[in-house]
């Protein structure tokens, strides 16, 4: 079976795709302070896509969604791996195809020890 180099998520996994991983402390706590902060959001959004290789569905999976379009990823040092910046870089540029705003993605660190600047760079993304 061919899928795309960022290895996204097959149709048949969409029944599990909410929550498809535990969140992390980081992701908990952003998503903790957003709720404060009074901005809208969900949990890990599957986004359907296709392969332009197969042109078979596939599934993107977003960290948290910023309603109504901006996706917000809370990274760990796996996402300083090449394969999986090149990932993380393919996600990005299928997503905004998609209509959604460039991704924000923050380190588990800056989350954890800076929060309030995280917040704040993700209200002035959502204003523009």
């Amino acid at each position: 079976m061919t899928t795309t180099p960022s290895n996204p998520m097959r149709f048949s996994d969409v029944m599990s795709a909410h929550r498809t991983k535990t969140a992390t402390p980081a992701q908990q706590y952003l998503e903790l302070k957003l709720t404060i902060a009074g901005i809208h959001w969900t949990d890990e959004r599957a986004v359907q896509d296709i392969d332009p290789e197969t042109e078979e569905p596939f599934f993107w999976r977003i960290d948290t969604l910023v309603l109504p379009d901006l996706p917000v990823e809370v990274h760990g040092s796996i996402h300083l791996k090449t394969k999986v910046e090149k990932h993380d870089i393919e996600k990005d540029k299928r997503l905004q195809a998609l209509g959604y705003k460039p991704t924000l993605a923050f380190t588990n660190e800056e989350v954890l020890h800076t929060p309030d600047d995280v917040v704040a760079k993700i209200r002035e993304v959502m204003k523009a």
